[in-house]
């Protein structure tokens, strides 16, 4: 029998998961919804062999499935399994370990026998910037000057070596700080800056050359599909280096990609073995396009709301329901 079962690992607030629900039912699908948060108190799972072959059973709140049923995964931003609160801090760790454990060790059983958008240790792979990059160039695209250290004379060197045009950004994204709502920005250094440089002896911080921009780029890859938006970041004074600063509405419209370029994004999301990714590049007034950086489980439906002919949504729930890519 086919796998017919579409299951998204999710948590229980989030939009995106929100939005392709209500699409795939539309489409006459029944995806199922999970949140590892859940497990154990409210989630159920059971694996079992019984000499012949394995059984592996969840139960939600609200319904029973098989994981052998199970066609296409899509891993969202879920949150780790959360023990009784009545434990001991010592026993909630080993139930946290515990559940977390049972609950990968599902997830890597599925690696071969499902779709995955996409499969989280390629994820956690792709997350970390300097590899995104230097597979970038070797892939063709162009990368903007970069220095990685815990050592405030290379930086002070980089600065002359750029012409005292470098912005520091984080190796992460950081989840907001208490001071600092929508976490680190993109920030320019200058001279009050590079008096504080001692302090990345404690942590290693990313400086690049910067760049002058025409327009910021969002490219998305969904399966196959590559689509990209125009962030017209330069008109605002507050965007210019960040256009994360969501108080200021930043225009947007769908932007033809070089075949070339586009090829590039594609070639370098699959080669973390992933079905999905966005990554932001830089138009230059040059008309150069220059790669920064790529999130392999970032969000992507705000830019659908923006540009509503970046069919985005509408090639997601096809790959899910495929189990594959065009």
């Amino acid at each position: 029998m086919r796998k017919q079962q579409i299951l998204i690992v999710t948590r229980e607030l989030d939009p995106h998961a929100d939005v392709m629900i209500m699409l795939l039912r539309e489409m006459g699908h029944q995806p199922i919804r999970l949140h590892p948060a859940d497990f154990p108190m409210h989630t159920q799972a059971h694996a079992r062999y019984d000499g012949t072959e394995w059984h592996t059973d969840v139960t939600t709140r609200n319904r029973t499935f098989s994981l052998a049923d199970v066609r296409s995964i899509w891993w969202r931003r879920p949150d780790p399994p959360t023990p009784d609160s009545t434990l001991t801090a010592d026993e909630q760790k080993f139930a946290s370990d515990e559940a977390e454990h049972a609950l990968r060790g599902m997830w890597y059983g599925l690696e071969h026998e499902c779709y995955w958008v996409s499969f989280p240790p390629a994820i956690r792979k792709a997350s970390a910037k300097l590899g995104q990059m230097q597979q970038a160039t070797r892939l063709g695209l162009q990368v903007p000057r970069t220095l990685i250290t815990t050592d405030p004379d290379q930086v002070r060197q980089f600065y002359e070596d750029c012409d005292q045009a470098v912005i520091y950004k984080t190796l992460y994204n950081p989840q907001p700080l208490a001071n600092v709502p929508k976490g680190i920005y993109t920030t320019p250094l200058e001279e009050e800056q590079l008096a504080l440089l001692d302090t990345i002896r404690t942590a290693p911080g990313l400086f690049q050359e910067y760049i002058p921009k025409q327009v910021e780029l969002r490219v998305t890859v969904i399966g196959d599909e590559v689509f990209s938006a125009e962030l017209h970041s330069q008109v605002h004074e507050r965007t210019r280096y960040d256009w994360r600063h969501y108080d200021v509405e930043t225009p947007m419209q769908e932007h033809h990609l070089p075949d070339e370029v586009a090829e590039q994004c594609l070639a370098l999301t699959r080669w973390y073995g992933l079905n999905f990714s966005t990554s932001d590049l830089i138009l230059t007034p040059d008309g150069r396009y220059v790669f920064l950086e790529m999130n392999p489980n970032g969000q992507w439906f705000w830019v659908q709301d923006n540009v509503p002919s970046l069919k985005m949504k509408e090639a997601m729930a096809a790959c899910l329901i495929r189990g594959a890519n065009a």
